[in-house]
């Protein structure tokens, strides 16, 4: 039965084919009166006229309604359409598991993060009587809630309950890649077989490959029951050694060796990534031949691919430029929404634009101020800039000019905590943290140890708890308490230090989901990850001495870090666990900011004279030196660069 859209089935309307397989075909259709969109399994007319089929389908609805947890997927109803079984489910938007790696190893973090979803809904179910008994990546589906990852699990069809016999050719109907070998060999099945088969699945999304990747069923059943664990350190070289230990517990032959359950299974994951891991070899990219200077993207100079053929604006999308300074462009900022951008240049005005339309919002906000940084703050009320020594504040609403000019020497872009209640301005010697609730005066707070003269970086979680500074040899990390600073402090008690012996710490930062932090030393980058209320180092990479003039960032979903420092910048990888480190104009002049696109693919590395960009997985300088800046849209649509008195917004797929 091929079911088409706008069609009705059961009560439902029909929208579209969400998937199929041989059993059957799930549609994405709509409750005629809740309006809102299920998933619908519908068995197919051969296998329904198979009786044990059937039962075994009115099994999947009756075992899978009994478990309510959120993440499982949820069974809201079931019936019988004429001879049709069906039943109807929670519609997941997203994909599911094995879809996500068939594009390669997922970042360690997000493939366990999947398990431990997946291990807290087997531990409930086990629980609950219920052994899953086909458990693969297939069956976990990974939408998202409130802006995170959630993972839901799918496909009860062949489960049984702890209390039921189960034959061995029953047993064998799980995917054979995945299963247990009790489920071969007439033994007693239980909730390990399920233990078993999330290691083979935590195995799979880390390595974008199956433990035992063989062409024959016989061969397939044949390394279950006596071949070892493979090792994930050699299918991923750079991953943690421990992560062997944890896939060998879990691929145990004998039940009794696994782990108990599928949450320590996941527990002993997530511990593993805590052991420190030093990055493979580096790969070093040489310098390429100036590429030709031909415009690649309509209205820009200098962003060609090498050998390129000249792009054209997709016709869904308008090029916009921005038009109004009368001099020079040297500063560009998005706010939070990719909606407004703001620009500052050497006609000493600081400009607001409708990104959209390419026109300028009210009236500049700023005379006499030739800005070199402008930043918004993260919910895009107040915008701060930097000029010279001294920097400026605004209330974007109002237009209102919030402060006299901040004496801070600034050297770097200006930086708010995640609640914009201190701005934090530095050069190569102090960093110095303003409250923006004292509008007025826009005192400077009290200067604890660790901050003011001597205080080279500050990094805020971006939880708005944690305030990290570095000094000299040591990070420390105290609590925060934006929220009180009309009241009291904006810092409390200490919660530790990192020491770096014998080195000098340049740069702190917290990765975008506040679970690792980063320093970058005068030797090393180190990985930081929060674990049992402390930090451990995670990561070790040594790197060539590094002056003060160093920058870094994260890439937005965490899984690649760049540090840049005069003629070099180093990209390391969760994916792979390399580093790459690509050349910069020696020339050019000290490191002024880096910045990912919004997708991690392309780097922009900006120096006081000239700017790279650079394809990262190509390992390809697009075009010859840009000067700066170049800056990318937050919701990584477009990018913006300046090109003397304007800024050209373009679509970012003009630089693939």
């Amino acid at each position: 039965m091929v079911l088409e859209p706008g069609s009705e089935f059961a009560g439902y309307t029909v929208l579209e084919l969400a998937g199929s397989g041989g059993m059957g075909t799930v549609y994405r259709m709509r409750h005629p009166r809740l309006r809102t969109d299920v998933a619908v399994k519908v068995l197919s007319g051969h296998a329904g006229a198979d009786a044990k089929v059937r039962a075994r389908f009115e099994r999947e609805a009756r075992l899978t309604a009994a478990l309510q947890h959120p993440n499982i997927v949820r069974v809201h109803d079931c019936g019988t359409e004429g001879e049709t079984p069906w039943i109807a489910m929670d519609f997941v938007a997203g994909s599911d598991a094995e879809r996500l790696v068939r594009s390669g190893p997922l970042p360690v973090y997000q493939a366990v993060e999947i398990v431990r979803q997946a291990a807290a809904a087997l531990d409930y179910a086990h629980d609950k009587g219920v052994l899953h008994r086909d458990v693969k990546p297939a069956n976990l589906l990974v939408g998202e809630h409130a802006g995170q990852p959630h993972v839901q699990i799918t496909d009860f069809g062949i489960a049984r309950g702890l209390g039921e016999p189960v034959t061995t050719s029953g047993s064998v109907r799980a995917t054979f890649a995945y299963a247990a070998p009790e489920q071969f060999g007439g033994g007693k099945v239980d909730h390990r077989a399920d233990v078993y088969a999330l290691g083979c699945t935590l195995f799979h999304l880390l390595c974008a490959a199956l433990p035992f990747p063989l062409h024959t069923v016989y061969a397939i059943v044949n390394a279950h029951l006596f071949s070892a664990p493979p090792l994930v350190t050699e299918a991923r070289p750079g991953l943690p050694e421990g992560l062997d230990k944890v896939i060998a517990i879990a691929l145990a032959k004998a039940p009794g060796d696994r782990y108990e359950t599928c949450g320590a299974l996941a527990a002993a994951a997530f511990a593993a990534l805590r052991e420190p891991v030093r990055s493979a070899t580096t790969i070093v990219v040489p310098p390429q031949s100036d590429p030709p200077r031909r415009p690649a993207v309509a209205g820009l100079e200098g962003l060609a691919r090498p050998n390129s053929a000249p792009a054209q604006p997709p016709p869904d999308r308008t090029a916009v430029d921005l038009i109004g300074h009368a001099g020079r462009v040297r500063a560009i900022a998005f706010d939070p929404w990719s909606s407004r951008i703001a620009t500052g240049g050497d006609d000493q005005t600081v400009r607001i634009w409708d990104a959209r339309t390419g026109k300028q919002i009210g009236d500049p906000l700023a005379e006499n101020l030739a800005a070199h940084a402008v930043t918004f703050s993260p919910d895009g009320t107040l915008l701060a800039c930097a000029s010279g020594r001294n920097a400026r504040l605004w209330h974007l609403e109002t237009g209102q000019r919030l402060c006299d000019d901040v004496y801070t020497a600034v050297a770097s872009m200006p930086a708010f905590s995640p609640d914009a209640a201190v701005l934090a301005t530095s050069n190569s010697q102090s960093v110095m943290l303003w409250d923006t609730h004292r509008r007025n005066a826009f005192g400077k707070l009290e200067m604890h140890a660790g901050f003011g003269l001597g205080c080279s970086s500050v990094a805020f979680s971006p939880d708005a708890t944690i305030v990290a500074s570095a000094r000299r040899e040591e990070v420390t990390l105290r609590e925060y308490r934006g929220g009180e600073s009309l009241h009291g402090s904006l810092f409390g008690a200490q919660r530790g230090t990192l020491d770096h012996p014998r080195e000098q710490v340049r740069r702190v930062l917290f990765t975008p989901d506040g679970r690792t932090l980063l320093t970058v030393s005068d030797r090393a980058a180190r990985l930081w990850d929060y674990a049992d209320n402390r930090y451990r180092v995670e990561l070790l990479l040594p790197m060539e001495p590094v002056g003060v003039d160093v920058e870094a960032a994260f890439s937005a979903d965490g899984s690649r870090f760049a540090v840049a420092h005069r003629d070099w910048v180093v990209v390391w990888s969760r994916h792979t666990g390399q580093s790459i480190r690509f050349p910069l104009a020696t020339e050019a002049g000290p490191v002024r900011a880096v910045a990912f696109s919004a997708d991690g693919g392309l780097l922009a590395v900006t120096n006081a004279m000239a700017l790279r960009l650079w394809d990262i997985e190509a390992r390809l300088q697009l075009g010859a030196d840009v000067v700066p800046p170049v800056v990318f849209a937050p919701d990584g649509s477009t990018f913006a660069a300046a090109q003397q008195d304007r800024v050209c917004l373009r679509d970012i797929a003009e630089l693939r």
